[in-house]
């Protein structure tokens, strides 16, 4: 109904590109869907909006040249952004999806089809607030240390903590500076831990963990400090890195009930050990 109401309107208007109108049509309804979605579980959820000026095109409006990516402006006119031949490299014989273009970022979707390999050996990975345990069938154990990223999570709470300015405003900004530069650095902990369990080239089982943040709310009788440390635990982040670099080399992920897996696997650590 959007894209009815809309369209016409747009595609006349001489100072929005024709080929750019459905990208913005498109990424207004998903916005509008999420949002009736939400209210309907919390009528006091705020309005949607667009914080960050951004351009999506499909397949069909842009190509790639040679290195480069051709974006058309005008009829006849393009805009050309180089390409790494990492990003080269990683596009060649894939199917391209959408690109998005925004102030400082330019970001190409693909797929590719992936045959799915008949593994016949299985790492278990327990996860855990500041270490990361596997277990192989060949009985061999891992531990990943992450009390890195708890380190640096707690430094930039330290440093959030002392700011004293009564502004709103210039508050946000700098949490959300501090808060990007510690997903960042956190992310890349996990990165490495991920590349490294995935280099094994076994089937991953994971524990299903969910409503770990329901279990740390305020009034659950647990110290402030303790609630703090567990809903700043990325264990989601670790899982949704493991499972996509797993699918992306055909490799089968499956997950079993989290109850008693910590304790399992520390029984066989101590046999093997």
């Amino acid at each position: 109904m959007l894209h009815y109401q809309l369209y016409h309107i747009l595609r006349s208007d001489t100072r929005f590109h024709s080929k750019y109108v459905y990208g913005a049509l498109e990424c207004a309804a998903s916005k509008l869907k999420l949002y009736r979605k939400t209210i309907k579980q919390k009528p006091s959820a705020k309005r949607p909006y667009i914080s960050r000026n951004h351009l999506i095109l499909d397949n069909q409006l842009y190509k790639i040249e040679g290195d480069a990516v051709l974006i058309p402006t005008e009829p006849g006119r393009h805009l050309l952004f180089k390409l790494t031949r990492y990003v080269l490299e990683s596009i060649r014989d894939a199917r391209l999806g959408n690109l998005v273009v925004t102030d400082d970022k330019l970001i190409i979707s693909y797929s590719r089809s992936i045959p799915k390999q008949k593994v016949s050996e299985f790492i278990g990975i327990d996860r855990n607030v500041d270490n990361i345990t596997t277990y192989d069938t060949q009985r061999r154990c891992n531990m990943y240390n992450l009390s890195e990223a708890s380190r640096i999570i707690n430094a930039y709470d330290r440093v959030k903590s002392k700011f004293r300015r009564n502004d709103a405003r210039i508050k946000k900004k700098i949490f959300q500076k501090y808060g990007k530069l510690q997903k960042n650095r956190v992310h890349n902990i996990l990165h490495c831990t991920s590349k490294s369990i995935i280099s094994q080239n076994s089937g991953i089982i994971m524990e299903d963990l969910k409503g770990i943040r329901k279990l740390y709310r305020e009034g659950n009788f647990q110290g402030r400090k303790f609630r703090r440390k567990m809903n700043s635990w990325s264990f989601y982040e670790l899982q949704r890195q493991v499972e996509y670099k797993a699918r992306w080399l055909g490799l089968s992920v499956e997950y079993v009930r989290a109850g008693g897996t910590s304790s399992v696997c520390d029984m066989w650590v101590k046999t093997s050990t």
